[in-house]
């Protein structure tokens, strides 16, 4: 399963997203993440963006939940 979020304030050269004011979208709540996870045999969760540590409040929440629900989770 991946977590997606387009937040990112960095504006790297390369990046295709690149900041774009208006069409952001925010990780899913945890609710959201709860109700997959019971429908769908998830062992991975991978985090990324945009950048993802622009959002570390939902992103702590959304890691602690993780723990021991998942085999892994990454940060990309």
């Amino acid at each position: 399963m991946t977590l997606c979020t387009s937040k990112c304030d960095l504006n790297c050269p390369y990046c295709i997203v690149g900041i774009q004011e208006g069409t952001q979208f925010s990780f899913p709540k945890i609710e959201q993440i709860e109700k997959t996870l019971q429908l769908l045999p998830v062992k991975r969760v991978e985090i990324t963006g945009g950048e993802p540590l622009a959002e570390r409040k939902n992103l702590e929440q959304i890691l602690q939940w993780l723990m021991g629900r998942v085999e892994r989770c990454d940060l990309v």
